[in-house]
Formats: C-alpha cells, sequence, structure tokens
C-alpha cells in the first residue's frame, strides 16, 4: 500500500463458482507477508480489508467480493501471488 509492504491487513480468499463459496482467511505478518496453507486449487476472489494492527483505511474496492479486481485462478502447491494496491 502507498508503494510499501503492509503489516496487519487481513486477506480474504473466497471461492467463485461453488455453492456455498468457501472462505479462507489469514492477516499479514512483517514485509506484508501472508500464508493461506489449506487453500484449496481453484478460482478465487481475494479481498484486502483493515485488520486490528493495519492501517486504518485501504481501497474500499478490495473489500467486497462484487467490486475486488483480485481474481486468481490458484493451481496450489505453494503457489506465492503478490498484490499491488492502487
Amino acid at each position: 500500500w502507498m508503494g510499501r509492504p503492509v503489516e496487519g491487513v487481513d486477506v480474504t480468499f473466497v471461492t467463485l463458482g461453488r455453492q456455498p463459496p468457501r472462505v479462507f482467511e489469514t492477516t499479514t505478518g512483517p514485509q506484508g507477508i501472508y500464508a493461506v496453507p489449506a487453500l484449496e486449487p481453484g478460482k478465487y476472489v481475494v479481498l484486502i480489508t483493515p485488520g486490528r494492527t493495519g492501517p486504518r483505511k485501504l481501497p474500499e474496492r478490495y473489500a467486497t467480493s462484487t467490486t475486488s479486481p483480485l481474481v486468481f485462478d490458484v493451481k496450489g502447491g505453494g503457489e506465492k501471488l503478490d498484490f499491488m494496491l492502487q
């Protein structure tokens, strides 16, 4: 966020095309690093929202599954996904 990694934001992966949707949640640690070990292969929309210890204000478009532009097809096996919030 603002050109730097962000610690303390909530990252939520929500399955697309699956009923009911599955939700996988985590929070970024130092240097904005996060992990979702139980994340299954599939298509996801990713939500990024202020956490308890992170910045209070992030762009609102990342907060809901209908407005987030972050849609990814996760193959599994330790993939790395980096997000640039603007």
